[in-house]
Protein backbone atom coordinates (compact mmCIF):
# COMPACT_ATOMS: atom_id res chain seq x y z
CA UNK A 1 0.00 0.00 0.00
CA UNK A 2 0.96 3.38 -0.46
CA UNK A 3 -0.15 7.21 0.92
CA UNK A 4 0.65 10.21 0.71
CA UNK A 5 -0.38 13.50 2.05
CA UNK A 6 1.19 17.60 1.81
CA UNK A 7 4.09 16.51 4.22
CA UNK A 8 4.60 12.83 4.41
CA UNK A 9 5.07 9.86 1.97
CA UNK A 10 4.59 6.25 2.83
CA UNK A 11 4.95 3.19 1.42
CA UNK A 12 4.40 -0.12 3.22
CA UNK A 13 4.66 -3.76 1.44
CA UNK A 14 4.53 -7.61 3.67
CA UNK A 15 3.65 -11.06 2.09
CA UNK A 16 5.08 -14.49 2.12
CA UNK A 17 8.65 -14.91 0.80
CA UNK A 18 8.32 -18.92 0.88
CA UNK A 19 4.38 -19.69 1.76
CA UNK A 20 3.79 -20.69 5.49
CA UNK A 21 7.73 -20.28 6.00
CA UNK A 22 9.41 -17.08 5.58
CA UNK A 23 7.21 -13.95 5.44
CA UNK A 24 8.31 -10.09 5.11
CA UNK A 25 7.03 -6.76 6.25
CA UNK A 26 9.04 -3.74 5.06
CA UNK A 27 8.01 0.17 4.65
CA UNK A 28 9.40 3.60 4.21
CA UNK A 29 8.61 7.25 4.94
CA UNK A 30 9.58 10.18 3.64
CA UNK A 31 8.81 13.72 4.44
CA UNK A 32 8.16 16.31 2.08
CA UNK A 33 7.38 19.54 4.16
CA UNK A 34 10.78 21.15 3.32
CA UNK A 35 9.12 21.24 -0.47
CA UNK A 36 5.09 21.48 0.06
CA UNK A 37 5.60 23.95 3.18
CA UNK A 38 6.93 27.25 1.08
CA UNK A 39 3.81 26.66 -1.41
CA UNK A 40 1.05 26.08 1.46
CA UNK A 41 1.61 27.92 4.15
CA UNK A 42 4.00 30.29 2.51
CA UNK A 43 6.67 30.12 5.05
CA UNK A 44 10.03 27.79 5.12
CA UNK A 45 10.03 24.36 7.17
CA UNK A 46 13.99 23.70 7.03
CA UNK A 47 14.45 20.36 8.45
CA UNK A 48 13.32 16.77 6.88
CA UNK A 49 12.82 13.47 7.81
CA UNK A 50 12.98 9.98 6.76
CA UNK A 51 12.34 6.18 8.14
CA UNK A 52 12.93 2.98 6.46
CA UNK A 53 11.97 -0.29 8.75
CA UNK A 54 11.86 -4.11 7.34
CA UNK A 55 11.44 -7.46 9.33
CA UNK A 56 11.64 -11.15 8.39
CA UNK A 57 10.22 -13.88 9.97
CA UNK A 58 10.77 -17.68 9.36
CA UNK A 59 9.92 -20.94 10.89
CA UNK A 60 10.63 -24.40 10.40
CA UNK A 61 8.84 -28.34 10.75
CA UNK A 62 11.73 -29.06 13.18
CA UNK A 63 10.41 -26.82 15.69
CA UNK A 64 12.37 -23.41 15.59
CA UNK A 65 12.05 -19.96 14.11
CA UNK A 66 13.77 -16.92 14.05
CA UNK A 67 13.20 -13.12 13.31
CA UNK A 68 15.64 -9.99 12.15
CA UNK A 69 14.38 -6.74 11.98
CA UNK A 70 16.02 -3.71 10.88
CA UNK A 71 15.31 0.03 10.92
CA UNK A 72 17.01 3.31 9.75
CA UNK A 73 16.11 6.96 10.68
CA UNK A 74 17.42 10.32 9.45
CA UNK A 75 16.62 13.73 10.92
CA UNK A 76 18.10 16.75 8.80
CA UNK A 77 17.39 20.83 9.51
CA UNK A 78 18.97 24.24 9.48
CA UNK A 79 18.64 26.68 12.06
CA UNK A 80 18.85 30.42 11.56
CA UNK A 81 20.74 32.61 13.90
CA UNK A 82 19.14 35.77 15.98
CA UNK A 83 21.74 37.75 14.95
CA UNK A 84 21.56 37.13 10.84
CA UNK A 85 25.02 36.08 10.81
CA UNK A 86 24.12 32.72 9.04
CA UNK A 87 22.64 29.32 9.31
CA UNK A 88 23.26 26.21 11.72
CA UNK A 89 22.53 22.48 10.13
CA UNK A 90 22.34 19.86 11.75
CA UNK A 91 22.13 15.86 11.02
CA UNK A 92 20.64 12.79 13.08
CA UNK A 93 21.28 9.09 11.32
CA UNK A 94 20.18 6.25 13.26
CA UNK A 95 20.67 2.45 12.44
CA UNK A 96 19.80 -0.90 14.42
CA UNK A 97 19.78 -4.51 13.02
CA UNK A 98 18.87 -6.98 15.09
CA UNK A 99 18.31 -10.84 14.93
CA UNK A 100 16.51 -13.67 17.24
CA UNK A 101 16.57 -17.42 16.51
CA UNK A 102 14.66 -19.84 19.34
CA UNK A 103 15.00 -23.56 19.05
CA UNK A 104 14.03 -26.97 20.62
CA UNK A 105 14.91 -29.87 18.79
CA UNK A 106 12.04 -32.60 18.62
CA UNK A 107 14.80 -34.77 20.04
CA UNK A 108 16.50 -32.95 22.48
CA UNK A 109 15.35 -31.42 26.27
CA UNK A 110 17.74 -27.90 25.49
CA UNK A 111 15.85 -24.62 24.21
CA UNK A 112 18.25 -22.38 22.47
CA UNK A 113 17.80 -18.61 22.34
CA UNK A 114 20.51 -16.91 19.99
CA UNK A 115 20.43 -12.95 20.12
CA UNK A 116 22.38 -11.04 18.08
CA UNK A 117 22.64 -7.38 17.10
CA UNK A 118 24.11 -3.88 15.75
CA UNK A 119 23.34 -0.36 16.31
CA UNK A 120 24.66 3.12 15.21
CA UNK A 121 23.99 6.42 15.83
CA UNK A 122 25.74 9.81 14.22
CA UNK A 123 25.27 13.37 14.46
CA UNK A 124 26.76 16.11 12.71
CA UNK A 125 26.29 19.78 13.44
CA UNK A 126 27.70 22.84 11.63
CA UNK A 127 27.62 26.45 12.17
CA UNK A 128 27.87 29.21 9.35
CA UNK A 129 31.77 29.17 9.20
CA UNK A 130 32.61 26.88 11.43
CA UNK A 131 33.95 23.83 11.24
CA UNK A 132 31.79 20.79 11.67
CA UNK A 133 31.48 18.87 15.01
CA UNK A 134 30.15 15.15 14.83
CA UNK A 135 30.28 12.10 16.83
CA UNK A 136 29.16 9.09 16.80
CA UNK A 137 28.45 5.22 18.51
CA UNK A 138 28.41 1.99 16.87
CA UNK A 139 27.44 -1.30 19.53
CA UNK A 140 27.38 -4.45 18.52
CA UNK A 141 26.15 -7.55 21.07
CA UNK A 142 25.52 -11.30 21.17
CA UNK A 143 23.89 -13.80 23.24
CA UNK A 144 23.85 -17.14 23.94
CA UNK A 145 21.02 -19.39 26.29
CA UNK A 146 20.14 -22.77 26.82
CA UNK A 147 17.87 -24.31 28.82
CA UNK A 148 18.04 -27.90 29.82
CA UNK A 149 15.48 -29.77 31.44
CA UNK A 150 17.80 -32.31 33.21
CA UNK A 151 14.29 -33.41 35.16
CA UNK A 152 10.78 -33.21 35.99
CA UNK A 153 11.63 -30.78 38.61
CA UNK A 154 15.18 -29.27 37.70
CA UNK A 155 16.11 -27.55 34.75
CA UNK A 156 19.84 -25.39 34.14
CA UNK A 157 20.06 -22.40 32.45
CA UNK A 158 23.62 -20.91 31.33
CA UNK A 159 24.46 -18.44 28.55
CA UNK A 160 27.09 -16.17 27.52
CA UNK A 161 27.50 -12.40 26.04
CA UNK A 162 29.81 -10.09 24.34
CA UNK A 163 28.89 -6.58 23.74
CA UNK A 164 31.64 -3.92 21.97
CA UNK A 165 31.07 0.05 21.63
CA UNK A 166 33.32 2.52 19.43
CA UNK A 167 32.51 6.04 20.22
CA UNK A 168 34.28 8.51 18.05
CA UNK A 169 33.86 12.17 18.30
CA UNK A 170 35.44 15.31 17.09
CA UNK A 171 34.12 18.78 18.13
CA UNK A 172 36.63 21.07 16.88
CA UNK A 173 38.03 22.29 19.88
CA UNK A 174 34.66 22.63 21.46
CA UNK A 175 34.81 22.55 25.36
CA UNK A 176 38.92 21.85 24.74
CA UNK A 177 37.91 18.82 23.28
CA UNK A 178 38.86 17.87 19.59
CA UNK A 179 39.15 14.34 18.54
CA UNK A 180 38.51 11.45 20.56
CA UNK A 181 38.11 7.89 20.14
CA UNK A 182 37.26 4.81 22.94
CA UNK A 183 36.57 1.15 22.56
CA UNK A 184 34.69 -0.24 25.40
CA UNK A 185 34.55 -4.16 25.58
CA UNK A 186 32.36 -6.54 27.71
CA UNK A 187 31.95 -10.13 28.02
CA UNK A 188 30.20 -12.77 30.61
CA UNK A 189 28.89 -15.92 31.58
CA UNK A 190 25.98 -17.31 33.56
CA UNK A 191 24.70 -20.89 35.20
CA UNK A 192 21.95 -21.12 37.51
CA UNK A 193 19.55 -24.41 38.00
CA UNK A 194 16.18 -23.33 39.92
CA UNK A 195 14.70 -26.63 41.44
CA UNK A 196 10.92 -27.25 42.18
CA UNK A 197 10.33 -28.00 45.57
CA UNK A 198 6.78 -28.02 45.53
CA UNK A 199 3.89 -26.59 43.89
CA UNK A 200 4.31 -22.89 44.80
CA UNK A 201 8.22 -23.36 46.05
CA UNK A 202 11.14 -22.74 44.03
CA UNK A 203 14.74 -22.70 45.32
Amino acid sequence: SASASPFLSAVQMEGPLRRGKVSFLGSIRRSLVGRTAPILIGEDLPFSFNDAFLKLHASGEDRYRCGVTAIRTTDEGRTSRDNGEGDATFRWTNLSVGGQCLALPSESKTRLDVNAGVSYIGNRFREAGDAQRRSSSLQFNTELNLTSNVSPAAEVRWGIFTRMNWINYNLREFLGVQVSKETLFNTGAYVEGPYQLGEGLRV
